[in-house]
């Protein structure tokens, strides 16, 4: 039996999982998409709708009494095992991640998320002539196919991890980064959760609600009127201006000064 339920997501499924969750409390913002704020027991009104969305969740608990810490900071505890798996895997691919290594995001669920693959290609190879160190490709099993089309464009040398690394180990491998460039993604939040320096590329969605979360990130948008549109499909002409105006050099000027902490450059 619970006595409280807290909805974060605002919309429907969550809104009745709240309800049929039995519990006599039931929290939600005001403001809660597809009818969700019919199943809750109070309202919470949201004052800023841009705001980050942990800013936002924080607010929903501090509606609760909880306390709000001024800062704020996330935290990971690995496994022995996890780190474990990482190191072993990366051997398996000839680079040790105690050594510095750039990660590369290549994918998204939403396919107007999706930078070019033209486009990490020619990053590929702008820091293939100023860096040594690896890029390693990250990804779901998925997304492996994605890295096969980035090979066929590029000369430059990368390492695929589409589908190697298990889901639990990947904050034990993105720990060891030194950053990260990436879409609008899942393993964006992660990265930028463990500190680790992000360049991040947003057209339909909005950094100011979702972006890397915290200090010394960089996201580059293409400054577009109408984004964010928070669509799955483009239907302008010409078609994903959003991420299409965004070029291999901004991308790579972005993150060189990232990297200077942490890869010798040639």
């Amino acid at each position: 039996r619970f006595d409280l339920a807290v909805d974060l997501q605002g919309l429907f499924r969550s809104g009745i999982l709240a309800w049929f969750s039995g519990a006599p409390i039931r929290v939600g913002f005001a403001n809660g998409r597809e009818g969700s704020p019919w199943f809750y027991t109070d309202r919470v009104p949201v004052a800023d709708p841009d705001v980050h969305a942990v800013d936002r969740y924080l607010s929903l608990v501090g509606a609760l009494g909880a306390s709000r810490p001024e800062k704020r900071r996330f935290q990971f505890k690995f496994q022995d095992e996890d780190v474990a798996t990482v190191r072993t895997i990366c051997r398996r691919h000839g680079f040790s991640v105690d050594r510095p290594w750039i990660a590369m995001n290549i994918g998204a669920r939403w396919p107007t998320k999706r930078w070019p693959l033209t486009a990490f290609a020619a990053v590929l190879d702008q820091l293939h002539e100023s860096y040594r160190e690896p890029v390693v490709i990250i990804g779901s099993s998925e997304e492996r196919l994605y890295a096969n089309q980035l090979r066929a464009l590029t000369a430059s040398p990368f390492i695929d991890l589409c589908g190697e690394i298990p889901l639990g180990c990947l904050p034990a491998l993105l720990s060891t980064a030194s950053a990260m460039i990436t879409n609008d993604s899942g393993p964006m939040h992660v990265a930028s959760a463990l500190g680790v320096p992000v360049v991040a590329m947003f057209g339909p969605t909005s950094a100011v609600r979702t972006g890397p979360y915290g200090d010394g990130h960089y996201v580059l948008t293409g400054q577009v009127p109408c984004s964010p549109c928070f669509s799955r499909v483009c239907r302008h002409v010409p078609e994903l201006e959003c991420l299409h105006r965004i070029t291999p050099t901004h991308v790579v000027d972005a993150i060189r000064p990232r990297l200077m902490a942490h890869v010798p450059c040639q």
